[in-house]
């Protein structure tokens, strides 16, 4: 019906023009299970980059990394960040954002670059051979060539920066990583953390110029990040002239960790636009308020602020009007497993956890330790505790009207008992599902485990539209993203009717904007109901700071003998569990988000020295900058 050729057809490939006529952009609009996006760009956009084709992802603009500083790299999933690394590690060859022509040659693209930062960088990328590492996102096939081969044996051939047979940089590097346990164990063995920290151990044993880590907090607690950190941010002493470029969606990390930031923002799967360079404290509080000054450029409709609960420990006794007569206790209690341990699954090892009683009352109680302490354990524990105590009640009914129990009657499942569990492998578990081998759809699969909390106005206005499950309802369950698949998870477990709700990370495989809405979410369906109980362990501590309401911290040995302790208020939990650790946290003043002190500077000397590694409540707010008579007035005046 259109004389234009707005859509063309060849085979089984169809491609839109981007100069298409209002009405094909209408029938694209009415295109079924949103098969076709069309996005609104932002004015005054620079051109593309690289671009994948016709109609597929963009990216316009590149970040220039500055030698002798880390460079972070915000924004969320899908809008290019990987596609950054590999262009600038030279995985990706640019083309300048004309997919169909003649593949550009270097000579364009350094006279594309002309006058730039980035024009000496693609130069020295030419004409060194090894120029620049990448250490990529784990997804397990980036380390199924290394599976069957020994720690020690990956590390001593990724060896470089030993001269003459040494080997104190790789003995120090394992010893700050602490792999000395996992040197003769196969690769394809380890745990996600383990096989963290020897991908950024491989990573730093190269000689290189330039360093790029993809994610490489994602499944290592708090002090192993701290120290990854550290780690990372030694190699610019290791030469003149290092690059450091870091990928990470834990805003307390990168900012711990990054000297300037650059900020990628756009529409996930459709394009990406890199933002200028600015300080790592500035460019946070820019991306999180959806604004960014230098570009004039609004991205998001609502800023991301993150206010701590105000709810101290005398809310929270038994008792009182905050947890009312609502509360699930348990008592001291002993664990010991043979086998195989938490923390380096050793066989023939044991690992003791002594719980000290306490209880679970209306609000979120979160779990803060080291890996291999006991978290996992403790929520199984939980599990069986009550699981034992319903059958105990089964028994002593079926006892007093004289009958015999019935064997199917003490088949209990977990939300039989009142319990919603979301396991750290929800992945897995959820792709070996009978009905999702089969081809089910994300709203089949919901249909079959929480039917009729689908049909629940409030449900689907507080935890489904927020998740954006609306967006993924026709896709199959066993082609998500690992995001996607923790956001279902999370769905499933906050739509089971329950009362009490055990969350183990799930942050993980998220992005910074999406734990934001997660946190929020949880927050509203959980922490402000008078009959859910909460208990979730998390490692990120903007949403740890932001969603706990108490803490049960843990200390021992890991992986050998832990104590949990009893629940704690929230500023009493986290300042302990940040004085084991020896860092402080203060909060921003614009957003309230956490942020990690520099080790020995007056902040951390002052919060060291009053005892106080943790602030709970953020300080005023800096004055705000007004214009009289054609000056500026306001703090910055000057």
């Amino acid at each position: 019906m259109c004389e234009k050729e707005c859509v063309t057809v060849k085979g089984k490939h169809i491609t839109i023009s981007e100069k298409a006529c209002g009405a094909c952009l209408l029938r694209c609009k009415q295109c079924p299970d949103n098969a076709v996006s069309i996005v609104q760009l932002p004015c005054g956009l620079v051109a593309p980059t690289h671009s994948y084709g016709v109609n597929s992802f963009r990216l316009h603009g590149l970040p220039s990394p500055k030698a002798g500083s880390v460079l972070g790299l915000l924004g969320a999933n899908g809008t290019g960040k990987s596609t950054i690394l590999k262009i600038l590690g030279g995985k990706l060859k640019l083309n300048l954002g004309d997919p169909i022509g003649p593949p550009a040659t270097w000579e364009d693209i350094i006279k594309y670059f002309r006058g730039n930062e980035l024009q000496k960088y693609f130069l020295s990328l030419i004409e060194e051979e090894d120029f620049c590492i990448l250490k990529p996102q784990l997804d397990g096939l980036s380390m199924k060539a290394f599976s069957k081969l020994k720690v020690n044996n990956v590390l001593s051939k990724r060896n470089e920066r030993d001269k003459e047979g040494e080997t104190k940089i790789l003995d120090d590097l394992v010893e700050k990583l602490s792999l000395e346990k996992i040197t003769d164990r196969l690769m394809g063995d380890l745990s996600g953390g383990e096989l963290q920290r020897v991908s950024i151990a491989c990573a730093c044993l190269a000689d290189r110029l330039v360093y790029f880590f993809d994610e490489p907090s994602a499944f290592l607690d708090v002090k192993q990040r701290m120290v990854v950190t550290n780690v990372i941010r030694s190699l610019l002493n290791t030469g003149e002239g290092k690059y450091v470029v870091v990928v990470d969606h834990d805003l307390a990390v990168l900012d711990y960790m990054s000297d300037q930031i650059c900020c990628v923002f756009g529409a996930p799967n459709a394009y990406g636009v890199v933002g200028k360079r600015s300080g790592v404290g500035n460019g946070i509080n820019n991306y999180l308020a959806g604004y960014l000054p230098t570009e004039n450029v609004r991205f998001r409709d609502r800023p991301i602020t993150f206010k701590p609960p105000t709810l101290s420990e005398d809310d929270y006794t038994e008792g009182s009007s905050a947890a009312g007569s609502f509360d699930i206790s348990y008592a001291d209690s002993y664990v010991k497993l043979e086998g195989k341990s938490e923390a380096d699954n050793e066989e023939n090892s044991t690992f003791e956890l002594t719980i000290e009683a306490g209880c679970f009352s209306t609000g979120i109680v979160g779990l803060m330790g080291e890996n291999g302490c006991g978290k996992s354990t403790f929520m199984r524990h939980i599990c069986q505790t009550m699981a034992d105590n319903f059958r105990k009640n089964i028994r002593e009914s079926y006892e007093a009207k004289g009958e015999e129990v019935p064997e199917d009657k003490l088949k209990l499942t977990l939300p039989q008992i009142g319990i919603a569990y979301k396991r750290q492998d929800c992945g897995p578990n959820l792709r070996k599902n009978r009905i999702v081998k089969q081809g089910a759809t994300v709203l089949q699969f919901l249909h079959h485990r929480i039917g009729k909390m689908l049909h629940d106005r409030l449900f689907r206005l507080q935890v489904y539209q927020p998740l954006s499950m609306e967006r993924i309802e026709k896709t199959e369950v066993r082609n998500l993203s690992g995001g996607q698949l923790q956001r279902l998870a999370i769905v499933i477990c906050l739509g089971t009717s329950a009362s009490l709700f055990l969350l183990d990370e799930p942050s993980a495989f998220l992005d910074c904007e999406q734990r934001a809405i997660v946190t929020k979410v949880m927050r509203q369906w959980l922490g402000n109901h008078p009959r859910r109980a909460t208990c979730i362990v998390e490692h990120d501590l903007l949403m740890a700071s932001t969603l706990f309401d108490r803490v049960i911290t843990y200390s021992g040995t890991p992986g050998v003998a832990c104590t949990a302790e009893a629940p704690r208020d929230l500023a009493t939990g986290f300042n302990l569990f940040l004085e084991r650790l020896d860092i402080t946290l203060r909060r921003d003043p614009t957003n309230s988000r956490p942020r990690i002190n520099k080790p020995e500077s007056v902040l951390d000397r002052e919060q060291k020295a009053s005892k106080q590694y943790f602030v709970h409540q953020a300080a005023d707010k800096l004055p705000s900058t007004k214009v009289v008579d054609g000056k500026k007035k306001g703090k910055d005046s000057k």
